[in-house]
């Protein structure tokens, strides 16, 4: 009876830290409250709970994506100063037309996710260049999030193939291969993204005839028609740079944002005018602001782990009526929601419900891409860490556009977890059907050579 006060308890406190989330609370005041009262909730001691647990967690958030924060948000802001987003933004336009905008940033995201760099790097180096183009298309701001989400939290983190941790976890557990699953992949890939685009355009249209357009906010660089812009090719360098060393030479990811931040430097001095130091603290300032506030809504997560009720949760969720996949995907969803993040949720799920499912003769391949799939939907709630990255590094609000966010985050990813354990269970053989094609061409490679 007191395990389940402590449960309902601590689900309620995620719902209220949402809540408080998206109407606007600062994090530095919900999180902490919200963790004390998990831990008190569940009996633990709170003082020792919130100095070791909750700000441990943080701490481990901190310490594993400072780095990466300051670098991606320097690199960012350079581009968005020196006019080189802007550059890149009216080339796309120029050849392509405005409608263009909202796919060219979904393919710029999946060229880098598929690249191997991290989706929090991401959006600090696609930020400016989204703004750009969703002005010079007059595309309502709110449009932006949604359509960075469409390709950095959705199929390019869990596609055959793809190098970040959701499809690499369920590898090192499963025993599986990089592209498991492959033609379900693919198929889920198509229909997320199709759904998602005609789910966009056609709210636009609606949005346009009532008249709404691009509004800029104060920390924009809004650069005027004459002011003299590096070329395309000088402006989009620092990124094929970071996408190069990273995906081709293999070098740390790092280090390649770091190179990308020299080349970057040195191509827009010009262009900076003088304001070298005032652009690296500024991006600097931003990464501290972002990391901060995404690092206490991790903390939340780390109270409520270090209680026993946690894994009570862990095991009932092992527990389900439900068909294996079905409940695997249900149990990695929950643990997704309660850890604000997808690999988060992964990283604590996959490690429990693998041997279990698989003893239960679960196909590998099978539970290996709907846990991939399905981690990308409750982890989207309005107090998720990638959520609230990249609201501060686009300045929208949850209430501007979370809805859209959550129709193609949670909506359409939750059908396209659907799609993929119904396209397993109904036909089976798509979970070797990359593995045989592979065997048929390896085995008509060698005939050709004898």
């Amino acid at each position: 009876m007191v395990e389940a006060f402590g449960i309902i308890c601590t689900l309620l406190l995620l719902i209220a830290l949402a809540i408080a989330v998206y109407k606007g609370v600062p994090i530095l005041v919900a999180s902490p409250i919200c963790g004390a009262l998990c831990l008190l909730c569940n009996g633990m001691p709170v003082m020792e709970g919130m100095k070791e647990a909750y700000i441990g967690e943080a701490a481990g958030f901190f310490k594993t994506w400072f780095l990466f924060f300051l670098a991606g948000a320097i690199l960012g802001k350079i581009m968005e100063r020196s006019g080189a987003a802007a550059s890149i933004a009216r080339f796309i336009i120029d050849k392509c037309g405005t409608g263009m905008a909202i796919p060219a940033v979904v393919i710029a995201c999946g060229v880098l996710m598929m690249g191997g760099v991290s989706g929090f790097v991401v959006v600090f180096t696609l930020a400016p260049l989204s703004i750009e183009l969703f002005r010079a298309a007059d595309i309502p701001r709110q449009y932006i999030l949604p359509t960075i989400a469409m390709g950095n939290a959705g199929p390019f983190m869990w596609i055959a193939g793809s190098p970040q941790v959701q499809n690499v976890l369920p590898m090192n557990l499963l025993g599986t291969t990089a592209t498991a699953g492959f033609v379900v992949s693919i198929i889920c890939t198509v229909f997320f993204i199709a759904l998602s685009l005609i789910y966009l355009n056609t709210k636009l249209k609606k949005d346009r005839a009532r008249g709404l357009h691009f509004e800029s906010r104060p920390k924009d660089v809004i650069l005027a028609d004459e002011v003299e812009l590096p070329s395309f090719f000088m402006s989009i360098l620092p990124l094929i740079v970071v996408f190069g060393m990273f995906a081709l030479l293999q070098v740390d990811i790092l280090l390649a944002l770091v190179i990308g931040i020299v080349v970057a430097l040195i191509i827009s001095r010009k262009y900076l005018k003088g304001n070298v130091m005032k652009t690296l603290m500024a991006g600097a300032d931003g990464a501290t602001t972002n990391m901060v506030g995404v690092a206490m809504i991790v903390a939340f997560a780390g109270a409520f782990k270090s209680t026993p009720n946690f894994q009570l949760v862990v095991d009932a969720l092992l527990d389900l009526p439900f068909p294996p996949l079905v409940s695997a995907a249900i149990a990695v969803n929950v643990l997704c929601g309660i850890t604000a993040s997808a690999g988060g949720g992964l990283q604590v799920a996959l490690p429990v419900i693998a041997q279990p499912y698989l003893d239960l003769g679960v196909n590998a391949v099978a539970l290996h891409r709907v846990t991939a799939i399905s981690c990308g939907v409750l982890d989207s709630m309005p107090h998720s860490a990638w959520l609230n990255a990249t609201l501060e590094a686009t300045q929208l609000t949850q209430k501007e556009t979370y809805k859209m966010f959550a129709t193609i985050c949670i909506g359409i990813a939750a059908l396209t977890t659907v799609l993929a354990i119904v396209l397993f269970s109904v036909f089976p053989v798509l979970c070797n059907l990359y593995g045989i094609a592979q065997a048929v061409r390896m085995n008509h490679n060698k005939g050709d050579e004898q």
